[in-house]
């Protein structure tokens, strides 16, 4: 059975919402990934993350998070804490079935899970 992929689009929030999450592609990346390592064992205990080729993803307290100019802030979506979106954006799907499609997509994929817009990652 072929798996569907889940269409989302986003729209723009007015205000800013609390963060949980910053995301880096590309160039940003690299600039998320120096910020990292230039933290000390206190700042980086209280967060927690994930690189790959091409992205990273930190979670962590808002007032903790690094600030890196070019990088996608990170909400919980309230209807859906598993999953986390753009602080600047809302999802056009239910967010609990975005969810579980992602889920299903990814199989072994252990949430929180990050939706990213411009790359659909």
């Amino acid at each position: 059975m072929p798996r569907l992929r889940p269409s989302f689009s986003y729209a723009p929030v007015a205000e800013a919402l609390e963060l949980a999450g910053v995301a880096a592609e590309g160039p940003t990346r690299a600039r998320l990934l120096a910020r990292l390592l230039a933290a000390d064992d206190e700042e980086l205990a209280q967060l927690a993350g994930v690189a790959a080729a091409d992205v990273v993803v930190v979670t962590g307290p808002g007032e903790r998070l690094p600030w890196v100019d070019g990088a996608v802030y990170l909400r919980r979506v309230d209807a859906e804490p598993r999953l986390l979106l753009p602080t600047t954006a809302r999802c056009s799907a239910p967010a609990p079935a975005l969810c579980a499609a992602l889920l299903r997509i990814a199989e072994g994929l252990q949430p929180p899970i990050v939706a990213l817009p411009t790359t659909r990652q």
